[in-house]
């Protein structure tokens, strides 16, 4: 999960116009997302298109996002399982397979336990025929 959070926040903390708190997104007659700078209207009265160019060089750039709220989303994406199925595909069914409660201590500690792919495969073939094993019965 750590390389998931990792990708996040390289996503949501990059200095590019979809992440400045004064740039304002609008979509386009052609599906396309064009962000205007708002701060330029404040200061000269008139809309700027803002891109990932000039986020790069901006003395006036603000992320709206932080680490902190960066990783709260991604827990809560990690909690709801329409949201991770959305976002992580992939993380969303290996924690269904796992019997994944991120809330249950018991997942937790297995979770440290799982140090390569080895553990993670022998613990899904625990999980699996442990579940095989109460439908049978």
């Amino acid at each position: 999960m750590a390389r998931y959070l990792k990708e996040r926040k390289k996503k949501y903390l990059s200095r590019s116009s979809s992440n400045c708190l004064r740039s304002q997104s609008f979509l386009t007659n052609d599906a396309e997302t064009v962000y205007l700078c708002k701060y330029s209207y404040l200061c000269d009265n008139k809309f700027t298109q803002c891109d990932d160019e000039k986020c790069s060089t901006c003395e006036d750039y603000l992320c709206k996002n932080t680490p902190e709220s960066v990783k709260d989303d991604f827990k809560k994406i990690l909690h709801n399982p329409a949201l991770c199925g959305d976002e992580y595909p992939k993380l969303s069914a290996l924690l269904w397979v796992l019997g994944g409660d991120l809330n249950d201590k018991k997942t937790e500690n297995k979770k440290h336990s799982i140090k390569n792919w080895k553990d993670l495969i022998g613990y899904v073939k625990t999980v699996l025929l442990r579940k095989r094993t109460s439908l049978g019965s």
